[in-house]
């Protein structure tokens, strides 16, 4: 939903809210891989457990909207906003234990999976 909002913006040539200082960090995961390792889980994981899904890394947000003008080509202007109460700093996904029991590992990396959603998203707007 997020990187919709950013595409949006950035299409219409709208500011983008950046909560707080934009170092907090995130592990994204592209949709591909994420219903890949939910169907594998189905087969071959353990059933009754739980795995973490992740695209492997953490980026932070000042780095999502610097891959967003790079995959674009158009500047992202952002409007600083005070950080929002509750958000976590910083989250991470360890895949360790969906990479041992089904062999998981994130194929799409998140400027590959923006660069698809930013092509998709203009392919639309046609």
């Amino acid at each position: 939903m997020g990187f919709h909002r950013f595409f949006s913006a950035v299409l219409d040539g709208r500011p983008v809210a950046q909560y707080g200082d934009g170092l907090q960090t995130r592990d994204f995961t592209f949709v591909a891989d994420a219903a890949l390792a939910t169907a594998t889980a189905a087969v071959r994981g353990t059933p009754g457990g739980v795995y973490n899904i992740g695209g492997g890394s953490r980026v932070s947000l000042r780095e999502v909207f610097d891959m967003i003008g790079r995959v674009s080509g158009r500047p992202v202007q952002i409007d600083l906003q005070p950080p929002q109460k509750g958000d976590m700093r910083d989250t991470y996904a360890d895949t360790s234990r969906a990479r041992a029991d089904m062999g998981f590992a994130p194929s799409v990396g998140l400027e590959e999976g923006l660069r698809e959603m930013f092509a998709w998203m203009e392919a639309i707007r046609k």
